[in-house]
């Protein structure tokens, strides 16, 4: 009511007047856009802290935030439905005095706001199984800060805690019911602009978590490890009696037992299933279990050893040896052969196994004869050394009478071998009474035939024994027994040399040539002169024995050997000289060696013993 200027008794105080109608004069915006919310502040008159409202006609708006400041000035939010129709709309203020006269509020459409529909491009988790709340992320286009919802078709998912980030990427929780139908959704976002194309979100059955390894064996104290997959939601592990007894989220779990049993671990995703594992008590353990010695001829004692054994109740070692105390301790025992012993060492625990191998050597030995060409010798299981006895070949003599050939010589020593390589054994021959010329097989020297031939020949040197280990070369000899050296032509013709020794014998010197050198450890036999002959003698070579010289009558042949004799010259005329005999040899580390100078006859021959 508006006082006039009345003065009688009739007049109101202002105290007893009525509340003042509110006036409204200005709305600052005066718009806003479908799908947003404005803030505006109202100016005017009569504004009542606490019993002001503001009212907009039409629907699609809603007024929130209102505060009273003063009687004059008031603020409040504008929520714009998406949906809300464009146009003026009436905004009022209402008092206990009445209500303002009408201000206008006008809505813009969003699609002249500028505002454009939203897309969505992807959704981080593209399905989800019941009973689980998938945490998405979608990503698109024009997505509005405080003005977008985000929904799903059908029942059983809700959506709750958007939260858009930028225009292109918003977070929200689906909810997704235990009751859920399964199968394909629309997922839609909506601003004042519009409604977007569907992207799809597929509700699933929850899959069966699985526990791994189903079962396992471990010791007690020791760590029992599990893993686990497939399910949904957080992982969760239960392990009665064991430390840690549970488990946070997380696929692997691990957990020791105190005590011997069977126990049950379970792990939850979701779904459940279980494990089960065994602990036994502390397994056994052996320190140590040896033999000395390790090596031992057929019939005699070893003596095995153990120390070290824990957890264990009782031990035996098989083989006859039968039960042994578990304390540190030893055993004396005669395999019959080679043999593998085993202690076994039994407690709560289980068991426990440790082996020595014990090699048992047999006796036994093999011979050589002369064959004329390379043999072989297969080293037996077992055997680490042989003893061989090798000699060499004699030379032949031609003349008769007291005419001799050398003899060959011997050695005896022992080799380190290995079992079950193979030796090259070469056995030297005798060299031939006819035809008669050629040295004997492995190195004898030979006499050679006159030229034109009458009978007027010497005898050829007699072939070495050797063994070649590694190879069949002659770098490769071991043992060698020399030969003996070719007496030399007529009844009373020199003598050959005899073979062997570290320094073999020389050829008898007669009538007018010289016989042949013996061979040495460093080279072969001298080849013996001339007084008048033709031809004087070959000297001796590695392995290999002089040739006799080849004149009027011819001198004999050296013997062969580690170094070879030297050949006798030759003679205008008969008798000639003898060729001298080829040197033995043993090679470093060979032990228990012994030479022998011109003591076997005939062909050469090779043993073997151990």
């Amino acid at each position: 009511m508006l006082l006039t200027g009345c003065t009688d008794s009739n007049s109101f105080s202002p105290s007893n007047s009525s509340p003042t109608v509110p006036i409204l004069l200005e709305l600052n915006p005066a718009s806003g856009s479908a799908g947003t919310t404005v803030s505006l502040s109202l100016s005017g008159a009569g504004f009542v802290s606490g019993g002001t409202t503001v009212s907009v006609s039409g629907s699609g708006v809603s007024v929130t935030a209102l505060t009273v400041q003063s009687a004059s000035s008031m603020t409040a939010s504008f929520v714009i439905d998406p949906s809300a129709a464009a146009g003026a709309r009436s905004v009022t203020v209402q008092t206990s005095g009445g209500k303002s006269s009408p201000v206008p509020f006008t809505i813009v459409a969003a699609s002249s706001a500028g505002i454009a529909v939203p897309t969505i491009t992807s959704l981080r988790q593209a399905d989800g199984a019941t009973g689980t709340n998938p945490a998405q992320v979608l990503t698109g286009t024009n997505f509005v800060v405080g003005a977008t919802t985000v929904a799903v078709s059908g029942s059983g998912v809700a959506v709750a805690n958007v939260a858009v980030a930028s225009s292109t990427s918003l977070s929200a929780t689906f909810a997704v019911d235990t009751a859920a139908a399964l199968g394909a959704r629309n997922v839609t976002v909506t601003t004042a602009a519009g409604t977007s194309a569907p992207a799809i979100f597929t509700v699933t059955a929850p899959s069966q978590v699985s526990c791994s390894p189903a079962t396992q064996t471990v010791a007690v104290g020791a760590k029992a490890s599990f893993s686990a997959v497939s399910g949904f939601s957080s992982f969760a592990w239960s392990a009665p009696g064991g430390t840690p007894s549970t488990g946070t989220d997380s696929s692997t779990f691990n957990t020791t037992y105190a005590a011997a049993g069977t126990y049950t671990v379970t792990v939850t995703r979701g779904s459940t299933a279980t494990c089960s594992v065994t602990v036994q008590s502390t397994r056994p353990t052996i320190g140590t279990f040896t033999a000395a010695p390790t090596t031992v001829q057929a019939g005699h004692a070893t003596t095995l050893s153990w120390t070290g054994i824990t957890n264990a109740t009782s031990c035996t070692i098989d083989h006859g040896v039968g039960t042994v105390p578990c304390a540190n301790g030893s055993a004396s025992t005669v395999p019959g052969s080679s043999v593998t012993y085993t202690l076994t060492a039994t407690g709560a625990g289980g068991t426990a196994t440790a082996t020595v191998a014990v090699v048992a050597l047999s006796h036994g030995s093999q011979a050589f004869s002369y064959t004329g060409a390379q043999q072989t010798f297969v080293v037996p299981a077992g055997v680490t050394s042989i003893t061989v006895q090798a000699s060499g070949a004699e030379g032949a003599v031609q003349g008769g009478g007291t005419t001799l050939a050398g003899k060959g010589g011997s050695v005896t020593a022992t080799i380190a071998v290995t079992p079950g390589e193979t030796l090259a054994v070469f056995v030297g021959g005798q060299a031939p009474s006819s035809p008669i010329g050629p040295g004997g097989f492995n190195g004898g020297g030979a006499a050679p035939t006159q030229s034109p031939p009458v009978n007027n020949f010497a005898g050829g040197g007699g072939g070495a024994s050797d063994v070649r280990q590694g190879g069949s070369a002659l770098a490769n000899r071991v043992i060698v027994a020399g030969g003996g050296g070719g007496g030399g032509f007529w009844f009373n013709g020199g003598n050959g040399g005899a073979g062997g020794g570290l320094t073999a014998g020389a050829g008898s010197t007669v009538f007018d040539s010289s016989g042949g050198g013996g061979g040495t450890q460093t080279a072969g036999g001298a080849g013996g002169a001339i007084f008048g002959g033709n031809t004087a003698g070959a000297a001796g070579q590695l392995g290999l024995g002089g040739a006799g010289g080849d004149g009027n009558v011819a001198g004999g042949g050296g013997g062969g050997g580690y170094f070879g004799g030297g050949g006798a010259g030759s003679s205008l005329s008969f008798p000639t000289s003898g060729g001298g005999g080829g040197s033995s040899f043993a090679a470093p580390g060979a032990i228990s060696v012994t030479f022998t100078i011109g003591d076997h006859s005939g062909n050469g021959v090779i043993s073997f013993s151990w």
